[in-house]
């Protein structure tokens, strides 16, 4: 902010920064629209978050990694194969751990459930509570990264991105802290930058709590779920705590932990809420990727999903795409840019008030934040040709330069 005040104050060149900041902010080109077939479906959706304006500015990167940690990601689905995470130093299938890492063969990931390579969820089994977990991350890594206009299916957040599969979860939902703290421990040390935990436990374990103050000791950026308990005789966070996402509460943001609303911005009526949460999305009519399979006529996208574990991937994907525009940025930062930016939600959802978090995220306006502070940051000298030689006007030193 010192800097735009300084710009300011030059009044010779006020018309010149302004018409650059109305320029590139404030006349963009036509909306960018995928041409995915299925992202109908997921429009309303994103509409909520505003997430169709943030294409205009960005569409991710591959610079920036997601880890999952869920049931695994079905890497070789056809709208999120470009998308997956590769371990650049590892040989596929030669059985040796070629980059020294402690993992033989963790080319897409690491599998902490059967302790082997194969980072996705087995083919679809019989039992009807094993079909949703199968196919939970798949849905997931949709949400945040299923690959942008490609003519497939739907669209994720990010376009361009990687997402790095950890299983964890086994085929029933269910799963340790031991692997998911081990999982966090392989995300944080082959470069994740955020990690995405859509589950919920009922006890407190100090190994784990540890495990992620590291990570976001390291700038790592976890997004948890808040849990689905609130028809089942829960639901109050601050009566009946679950981890990780109350490992810290909404005055020491160090994690950041997501509930549901529904379409109205109502809070879903399964979902959890209390001071343990920091923010609100979307968890109800959800259209994703999918694990194909007999019991959905083996269809790659699908729905409507809906619970607390698919309201975290907004937070997630509009963390990536902040990333994308600054990759200096830790997860203290980035934590500021959502939070500061969202939607209040209280007004319609008074019972609540002071356990929603800071509101409903906004992708677009949490991406311009990011941008914006980019803009305060490098604009240190106003440079123009004039004669074939190149002038800049440094801002600081309130000087001409001719640098050709």
């Amino acid at each position: 902010m010192h800097k735009s005040y300084n710009i300011l104050a030059k009044k010779s060149i006020i018309w010149l920064v302004a018409g650059l900041l109305f320029f590139r902010y404030s006349l963009p080109a036509k909306a960018i629209v995928p041409n995915d077939p299925e992202y109908f479906r997921q429009l309303p959706v994103f509409e909520q978050v505003n997430a169709p304006a943030v294409w205009d500015m960005a569409t991710g990167t591959r610079d920036v990694v997601v880890a999952i940690i869920d049931t695994g990601v079905d890497f070789d689905h056809p709208d999120l194969k470009d998308n997956m995470w590769k371990n650049s130093g590892e040989i596929t299938g030669n059985g040796i751990d070629d980059d020294n890492n402690g993992f033989v063969d963790d080319v897409f990931g690491w599998n902490f459930v059967e302790d082997n390579g194969l980072a996705k969820a087995p083919d679809i089994g019989g039992f009807d509570n094993e079909r949703e977990p199968l196919s939970h991350g798949t849905v997931i890594a949709g949400l945040i990264g299923a690959k942008g206009n490609n003519g497939i299916d739907g669209a994720g957040l990010n376009w361009n991105i990687q997402i790095m599969a950890l299983r964890a979860i086994d085929n029933y939902g269910s799963g340790s802290y031991e692997d998911i703290g081990k999982a966090i421990a392989y995300a944080a040390d082959n470069g994740a930058d955020i990690i995405s935990i859509s589950f919920v436990g009922n006890a407190y374990d100090a190994s784990l709590h540890d495990t992620l103050k590291q990570a976001y000791d390291k700038g790592i950026l976890v997004v948890l779920a808040a849990g689905n308990s609130r028809q089942i005789g829960g639901g109050d966070l601050d009566e009946i705590p679950l981890f990780p996402i109350c490992f810290d509460d909404m005055e020491d943001n160090w994690l950041l932990g997501v509930t549901s609303i529904d379409s109205g911005n109502f809070l879903s009526a399964f979902a959890n809420f209390g001071t343990c949460v920091d923010l609100v999305a979307p968890g109800e009519n959800n259209f994703s990727t999918q694990k194909a399979g007999s019991d959905n006529d083996y269809k790659s996208f699908g729905g409507a999903w809906q619970g607390t574990s698919f309201a975290v991937p907004y937070a997630v994907g509009t963390a990536a795409l902040i990333k994308s525009v600054r990759p200096d940025w830790a997860a203290k930062e980035i934590i500021q840019a959502i939070l500061s930016t969202a939607d209040d939600v209280e007004d319609i959802n008074p019972a609540y008030a002071g356990r929603l978090g800071y509101g409903r995220v906004n992708v677009e306006q949490a991406v311009n934040r990011a941008l914006l502070s980019r803009t305060e940051q490098i604009i240190d000298r106003l440079c123009w040709a004039q004669k074939s030689k190149l002038f800049c006007y440094d801002i600081e030193t309130d000087k001409k330069i001719f640098l050709t």
